[in-house]
């Protein structure tokens, strides 16, 4: 379930070198016809039907997590 906030691909990779440290080679590259800049998703019916609310809105909070879980699952 999105959060109703976009990100674009360039953000994605720069928070993720800032969460887990690793400075992973980006090589800039232009926008392929069709890549749309950010894609958005609606939760308002997730928080309608499930009273859904997100924890996190923070992109480098929301990869923090997921990088700790999967430092986690890979006993590390």
């Amino acid at each position: 379930i999105g959060i109703g906030k976009g990100f674009s691909v360039r953000e994605v990779l720069t928070a993720a070198k800032e969460v887990t440290g690793i400075n992973f080679p980006t090589p800039p590259a232009p926008r392929r016809a069709g890549d749309p800049a950010r894609v958005v998703s609606n939760p308002a019916r997730a928080f309608k039907e499930l009273d859904f609310r997100p924890q996190r809105d923070d992109l480098n909070a929301m990869l923090k997590t997921a990088w700790e879980w999967e430092q986690l699952r890979a006993g590390k």
